[in-house]
């Protein structure tokens, strides 16, 4: 990849930027989302707002039109039916023309800091040609009782670049995903290269997408800053696929994919996956405690199936077809 740096001096009105907002039966949020996005000062760089629509069936249409003052187009793209999210962020890159150069994406139920837009287009003016995403900290919310954990925030400290390379990748596999496809920017140019969302990864997909980009070698530039709420709650992607344990199930898979590829060698693999065995187990113990029964029963199966992957795992010392 080249490592060439765009001039500093170039023209903010020359970068064609978009952001997706996409949207699932949000209409309870989405105003308070789309509030938060037209106080941003830097919302009048972008060429194009729109909420990409997964067949919403509660007026989430309506409360963004309504919401909506600024300038700056608003544009509603809807699916006929429900596809689920990464395939509707995966539809919102391929409707955009060959002129814009990044988009930003935005959960509709996320609320960004005025700073959001701004501090990542100082970034985009100029960085490196193998930057795929601008990405940055994020404070963990619960509106229901008031709690937010706060993400990083240190201004005097500079962005960092991660270079796409394998220990990227092997250090990316130990930590989980640190990227936050809510509040991030990608370059319309490497989504193209890297590849859509996966599809089948409603939890995991960033953290899948992220190992990608690093493994193809493009790089990923980090802001220490908090730039968003990212809004928790019982009807969340996230908080479904928790109780249902699909979040394990889902990197299970990715730590097998990773260690057929000769990232994670027999002894590592092995290892990680005895740790999701007592994560699961301490998941059933907190489910019975709290007399969450059906929880309880999605993650023993999950545990099943994990002991038995755990037992089937090949040893290359006792023929095992896989080499690391």
């Amino acid at each position: 990849m080249s490592l060439k740096i765009l001039d500093r001096s170039r023209d903010v009105s020359t970068i064609n930027a978009v952001v997706f907002l996409p949207a699932y039966n949000a209409s309870s949020t989405i105003a308070q989302t789309l509030d938060a996005l037209q106080n941003n000062p830097g919302l009048k760089h972008i060429k194009a707002v729109l909420v990409l629509d997964d067949a919403s069936r509660d007026g989430t249409v309506a409360a963004a039109r309504s919401a909506w003052r600024s300038t700056v187009p608003l544009e509603i793209c809807s699916n006929l039916s429900n596809a689920g999210e990464r395939t509707t962020i995966n539809s919102g890159f391929a409707r955009l023309t060959a002129d814009i150069e990044w988009a930003f994406i935005l959960h509709a139920d996320d609320v960004v800091k005025p700073n959001w837009i701004s501090l990542y287009w100082n970034e985009m003016i100029g960085c490196a040609d193998d930057v795929a995403t601008i990405c940055s900290s994020w404070d963990t919310w619960y509106p229901e009782s008031g709690q937010i954990h706060a993400g990083e925030e240190f201004p005097d400290k500079p962005s960092v670049l991660v270079k796409g390379t394998r220990a990227a990748v092997l250090d990316t596999l130990d930590r989980g995903c640190w990227w936050h496809i809510s509040g991030c920017a990608i370059r319309v140019r490497a989504f193209h290269q890297i590849g859509e969302f996966e599809a089948t990864l409603p939890q995991t997909g960033d953290w899948e997408w992220l190992l990608r980009c690093l493994d193809k070698g493009f790089s990923v530039l980090y802001l220490p800053l908090s730039t968003m709420r990212y809004r928790q709650h019982g009807h969340s992607v996230s908080s479904i696929s928790f109780r249902r344990g699909r979040d394990i199930r889902e990197r299970l898979c990715m730590l097998t994919s990773y260690r057929d590829r000769g990232y994670l060698s027999f002894v590592e693999y092995r290892r990680k996956v005895l740790g999701m065995m007592y994560q699961v187990a301490r998941r059933i113990l907190v489910r019975v405690v709290r007399r969450d029964l059906t929880g309880g029963l999605h993650h023993a199966r999950v545990l099943a199936e994990i002991a038995v992957k755990y037992k089937q795992s090949p040893d290359p010392q006792e023929g095992g077809h896989y080499q690391p």
